[in-house]
């Protein structure tokens, strides 16, 4: 069954996505509503190190991963630290990535209605994300 979340009685399916960075850490992309199944498989795949919210829409979660993976780094794509100011992000995103992944996922900052950067890796190019609403 897929995730879903719902904004004034819309319904709409949610995905996020994990990357294992070479050192073993895990990226989190766009984190879904974190129940203990998903807490566990997660676990198993390594040490959370960085919870990223794509753009100022994907935030409703970030609070209960911060939480659950306090060693987390939290970070902010454009707009949504002043959209979401109870939550204590690490950093803000942009046109670069952080160093914590630079050389392994490579990011560019879309300007739209929607700003958020976009990522994909630096060696295969896959790209997690999908196209700017």
């Amino acid at each position: 069954m897929d995730p879903t979340s719902s904004y004034s009685d819309f319904h709409y399916p949610t995905r996020m996505a994990v990357i294992r960075l070479s050192d073993g850490r895990l990226f989190i992309w766009s984190p879904v509503r974190l129940t203990e199944i998903l807490r566990a498989e997660v676990d198993t795949l390594g040490r959370v190190a960085h919870i990223i919210a794509p753009n100022s829409l994907h935030h409703l979660f970030l609070v209960e991963w911060k939480s659950t993976y306090p060693g987390a780094k939290v970070y902010a794509p454009p707009g949504l630290r002043k959209k979401r100011k109870d939550i204590a992000f690490d950093a803000d995103l942009g046109n670069a990535p952080s160093p914590d992944w630079a050389g392994e996922i490579d990011q560019v900052l879309m300007q739209a209605i929607l700003s958020r950067p976009r990522w994909y890796s630096s060696t295969s190019g896959a790209a997690p994300c999908s196209l700017p609403i």
